[in-house]
């Protein structure tokens, strides 16, 4: 039996998205404007959230609701390691992120 889901975009997701691209950018322009490098796995996990909730925000995509999910899971963990820097946007889109994934769920 097939489900049926409505057609479109999640915003909400989309909201992460654009919020762990901007997390990513403002890192890296903050550390090279100070002479130093980014740490590249923190970036590579900002972009790798970012892209699993892209993937969650088609509606119509399969296994978004754990897409969403697992980008929550990786933002928190993220924000918490550096929650005295920029962390606290970056936990912000984790909550977010779980935000979506329960409507993903319902829907």
């Amino acid at each position: 039996m097939a489900t049926r889901t409505r057609p479109g975009v999640d915003w909400l997701a989309l909201v992460v998205a654009l919020l762990c691209l901007g997390s990513a950018t403002g890192y890296v322009v903050l550390v090279l404007g100070q002479g130093d490098v980014p740490v590249l796995w923190f970036v590579g996990g900002l972009l790798v959230a970012a892209a699993l909730t892209l993937h969650g925000s088609i509606r119509s995509r399969r296994f978004r609701a754990p897409a969403l999910l697992a980008s929550g899971v990786l933002l928190c963990a993220l924000g918490a390691l550096a929650l005295f820097s920029i962390g606290l946007p970056i936990v912000a889109a984790g909550l977010i992120a779980f935000t979506a994934a329960a409507r993903a769920r319902v829907a």
